[in-house]
């Protein structure tokens, strides 16, 4: 992604994740801030799926939305 950052959080199973050039072993709890525009991948490791949490950190959003109850 180019226009934002992204935190990506492991929820469950394992694998790896490649950014940029460096690969990391990432397990439940472990977790990387992918700058914008980088290269990265993630693959899977073992029989569990692995779950993950991301998160796109870009420009502040300015407009408000109705809340819903």
């Amino acid at each position: 992604n180019d226009t934002a950052d992204q935190l990506l959080y492991v929820v469950a199973g394992a694998g790896t994740v490649r950014v940029r050039d460096q690969a990391y072993q990432a397990e439940p709890g472990w977790f990387v801030l992918i700058p914008r525009g980088a290269q990265h991948g993630i693959r899977r490791e073992g029989r569990n799926p692995m779950i993950a949490l991301t998160v796109a950190l870009g420009a502040p959003c300015t407009e408000t939305g109705q809340v819903m109850r």
